[in-house]
């Protein structure tokens, strides 16, 4: 999908439908804009269902107010022109009320992005924007001075959401996207106790780690048909856990190992949902091939790989119901359900600072019948046998994390299976 030859209409349709999908919006719910360049504000209608959008429902509001479309614009308009008045960076604005964000919005809460890297990477600091009447210019300009102070997000009380993008209006459904995971976890998080975030030298550390790049290399190797099948599998695999809100837009690694010197990872800019063979790097002894530099998870699993030769295919994943455990103080336990207890077999927890400080000796303790380690304010790792393999880890920890968050929420205490169930399990 190329975006830059997108009209702006077909590309507001687009975003639109994939936010409907993932049941961030309603059936009438939520707007979109995009500003050209010729100062045209393109803008969702009002009242159209936004599941069946097309570009010929998409208003023009023109710079002297008037519009031009089959419909009215939507009723908040208002709030997308005077964002636009004074922030001129701005290229495109979303507006929704997903459940997570909303519920903090009601709660006069900002969302605590620094609960791990990626977090605060798209969305900085949120602030608030006082309450004001839907479709008023008293709420239209409340919002704008959240943007005219230097923030892209807003959270309305009692409303929901605005964020902007200086690029574009999938950048600015990515950020969303994230915020509202993010907000999943910190939600969630407080059935064990009070979300705990990263301070700012903890931020700036993680930010150098994962923007230090591999070394490139001036070549592109023959690509094998096993490599091609990998490539196949990968973008799969990768538009799939999207599709299950294992991944986000932009977060979450896959890779599988080509070879004892190569193996292939998510590409560093990326969306998942549109991800493709061919836009997976190709890293050969400690160097990237090609155009597209690799994850910043590159390095990680280049020792993972380096050390453990059984290891052929590897995740990383912010699943914000896995998360819950990385943002706070709460053991993931594994002897739930025999399912989790049989895929996972046990959790190796680490803090963020032995993963930035130590990598060599996670790598080295990483094997497959120890896949799943949780990184504090990091993510989730899974090693396996095979990329398959590690994708089903990622299915059960998920659900079974949901699973302990929902027996959590009854006040009840769960009832673990016992030493002698495991042992019974360990002599299958």
């Amino acid at each position: 999908m190329n975006r830059q030859t997108m009209h702006p209409a077909e590309q507001i349709c687009t975003v639109m439908k994939r936010i409907y999908a993932r049941q961030l919006t309603t059936l009438s719910g939520g707007n979109l804009s995009i500003l050209d360049e010729e100062g045209i504000m393109w803008v969702s209608p009002s009242g159209i269902d936004k599941s069946s959008l097309t570009p010929k429902d998409v208003v023009q509001v023109l710079p002297d107010g008037s519009y031009i479309g089959h419909h009215k614009p939507t009723s908040e308009y208002l709030i997308h022109r005077e964002i636009y008045k004074v922030r001129r960076d701005i290229k495109a604005i979303l507006h929704a009320h997903p459940p997570a964000v909303t519920s903090m919005s009601t709660l006069h809460q900002t969302v605590d992005t620094s609960l791990y890297p990626l977090a605060h990477r798209m969305n900085g600091d949120t602030q608030i924007a006082v309450y004001g009447l839907p479709g008023s210019m008293q709420l239209a300009r409340r919002v704008a001075a959240v943007f005219e102070s230097g923030s892209d997000t807003a959270i309305l009380e009692n409303h929901g959401v605005f964020l902007s993008s200086e690029k574009d209006i999938f950048e600015a459904f990515a950020r969303f996207d994230e915020l509202e995971a993010n907000a999943v976890t910190e939600m969630n998080a407080y059935v064990f106790g009070q979300p705990q975030g990263m301070n700012e030298e903890l931020q700036r550390s993680c930010r150098a780690y994962f923007q230090r790049p591999l070394s490139k290399v001036d070549r592109n190797t023959v690509m094998t048909s096993e490599e091609k099948k990998l490539r196949r599998e990968l973008s799969d695999t990768a538009v799939r856990a999207y599709e299950n809100k294992l991944f986000t837009a932009v977060s979450g690694v896959v890779s599988a190992r080509i070879d004892e010197h190569s193996f292939l990872i998510s590409p560093g800019e990326r969306d998942n949902a549109y991800l493709e063979p061919d836009d997976f790097v190709k890293v050969t002894d400690g160097k990237y091939e090609g155009e597209s530099y690799p994850d910043g998870f590159a390095r990680f699993v280049s020792l993972v790989y380096d050390r453990n030769p059984k290891i052929r295919g590897m995740i990383f994943s912010t699943a914000p119901y896995t998360m819950m455990f990385a943002a706070t103080e709460e053991p993931y336990r594994v002897n739930f359900i025999p399912e989790c207890y049989g895929v996972l077999f046990s959790c190796r927890e680490y803090s963020a600072e032995e993963f930035l400080e130590d990598g060599e000796r996670l790598a080295a303790e990483a094997r497959i019948d120890a896949p799943f380690a949780l990184i504090r304010n990091i993510g989730a790792v899974f090693t396996a046998v095979s990329l398959h393999a590690a994708y089903d880890m990622l299915e059960v920890c998920e659900n079974t994390a949901k699973s302990i968050h929902m027996a959590r929420q009854t006040g009840k205490e769960i009832q673990w299976m016992t030493e002698e169930q495991l042992r019974e399990m360990d002599g299958k």
